[in-house]
C-alpha cells in the first residue's frame, strides 16, 4: 500500500513524513559518486529518548568518506495516531 508524503525543507533539515512515521535528516555531501557505483551506508543508534531515535550515520566509497549526516525518527502506534487523523 502505497501512503502519501510530505517532504519540506525547515532550518537546513528535510522533513518527511507519512501516516506512521516522522523523519528528520540533516546531510552532508561530501564527494560525489556516480550512478551504478558501490557505496556502504553505516548508522549507529546514538540516542532514544521516548519514541525519539537519533541515528548517525556515514557513506562510504571504498575507503573514502563520501557522505554524512543525522537521521531522526520518532516511533508513532498506528492505530491511536490513524483514529486522530480521522477525528
Amino acid at each position: 500500500m502505497l501512503y502519501s508524503q510530505c517532504l519540506f525543507f525547515l532550518n537546513g533539515d528535510y522533513i518527511i513524513m507519512d501516516k506512521f512515521r516522522i523523519i528528520i535528516l540533516t546531510k552532508k555531501n561530501l564527494k560525489p559518486t556516480s550512478i551504478g557505483e558501490n557505496v556502504v551506508c553505516k548508522s549507529e543508534v546514538t540516542k532514544v529518548s521516548g519514541k525519539r531515535i537519533d541515528f548517525e550515520v556515514e557513506v562510504y566509497k571504498g575507503s573514502e568518506l563520501v557522505g554524512a549526516g543525522k537521521h531522526i525518527r520518532f516511533i508513532i502506534n498506528r492505530s491511536n495516531f490513524t483514529e486522530k487523523l480521522k477525528s
